[in-house]
């Protein structure tokens, strides 16, 4: 018998009181930093330097254990100096009461 107990990742979430949706968006934007940085052939002191922190915060930042204490702000702006643009867009979602109705009538 295991002794672990299998939980998913919004539970996880929930019990270390962290936003789960926050934090995959933190973990999208570390990936692209990572992706963007590579394709340049700049290494971690590159980007600290570029961005004006030292190697170790970048090396933190993308070994994504400690994204609680870095902001999206934060992420953005490293993409930005980057050469990357963003816009931060809304749209409505569909209503969550409609869907569920919508599925009991099929």
């Amino acid at each position: 018998m295991c002794p672990f107990k299998e939980i998913d990742a919004k539970e996880l979430a929930k019990s270390l009181g962290v936003d789960f949706l926050q934090v995959r968006t933190k973990h999208a934007l570390i990936d692209q930093i990572i992706e963007a940085r590579t394709a340049q052939g700049m290494t971690q002191e590159d980007l600290a330097d570029l961005v004006g922190v030292s190697q170790a915060y970048v090396s933190r930042v993308e070994s994504k254990t400690q994204t609680r204490k870095v902001t999206i702000d934060r992420l953005l702006s490293i993409l930005s100096r980057l050469g990357y643009d963003y816009e931060i867009r809304t749209e409505k979602r569909p209503s969550r009461k409609k869907e569920s109705s919508e599925n009991r009538t099929r």
